[in-house]
């Protein structure tokens, strides 16, 4: 009982030749179980869909969010810093008075050259 192949025993993998046709890609399903199994696929791809919108409007809502608290701490920041600067501007004004009246030249100075 010997076996012979039909190509030699030295042949490479690219040289052997299919011996029945390959089936189609696009060929129809050959019971029910396959036409049950495309159909699924085709029901999953709205669920995808409706899936993806919903995270899209998801995101969206948190950029909203995030952008209106970068907004109010924006709006906290320039608040913090005009108060610190009138609170400059009044401890140079009280410096200013403070020199003016019995200070001297050389205080008057010292305080414009820590302004620069």
């Amino acid at each position: 009982m010997d076996k012979e192949s039909a190509t030699p025993s030295g042949a490479a993998s690219n040289a052997i030749k299919a011996t029945a046709h390959l089936n189609e890609v696009n060929r129809e399903p050959r019971d029910g179980l396959e036409k049950h199994k495309r159909d699924i696929t085709e029901k999953k791809t709205p669920d995808v869909i409706e899936m993806l919108k919903g995270l899209v409007d998801r995101l969206e809502k948190m950029e909203e969010k995030v952008d209106h608290r970068l907004q109010k701490i924006e709006e906290k920041v320039d608040c913090r810093l005009r108060e610190i600067e009138e609170k400059v501007d009044m401890l140079i004004s009280s410096l200013l008075l403070r020199l003016s009246g019995g200070g001297g030249r050389r205080d008057l100075v010292l305080l414009l050259s820590f302004n620069d």
